[in-house]
């Protein structure tokens, strides 16, 4: 439940600044592809402080999102863990991001 002073800064949307909205298409091994809202905002006491939020675009989104949540074994560990500097030898993998967001604009 929330609180009275919760509900009156929800009712006035005085919560903070909408900066940009845009789709974000995330893979998964486990559940396939995950498409997303992502809201950006700012803070208003904060000015260099934004929050993103993620809510998934459809049913479809929704659902693979809800049996990642029920099944947390399915979620991939990260690939790695960079601690010091990465070697820079030719025969080095390349540092890539295991779930690089694709931004669709609408």
């Amino acid at each position: 439940m929330a609180s009275p002073e919760f509900a009156t800064l929800w009712a006035a949307q005085d919560v903070a600044l909408l900066v940009t909205r845009e789709f974000r298409v995330y893979g998964n091994p486990a559940v396939g592809q995950i498409v997303y809202w992502c809201t950006t905002l700012a803070v208003t006491a904060t000015p260099e402080t934004y929050i993103n939020v993620y809510t998934p675009a459809d049913d479809i989104s929704r659902e693979r999102v809800e049996w990642l949540l029920a099944h947390p074994e399915a979620i991939p560990a990260p690939a790695h863990t960079l601690t010091g500097r990465w070697p820079r030898r030719a025969s080095a993998p390349r540092r890539t991001r295991a779930l690089a967001p694709f931004r669709h604009r609408p």
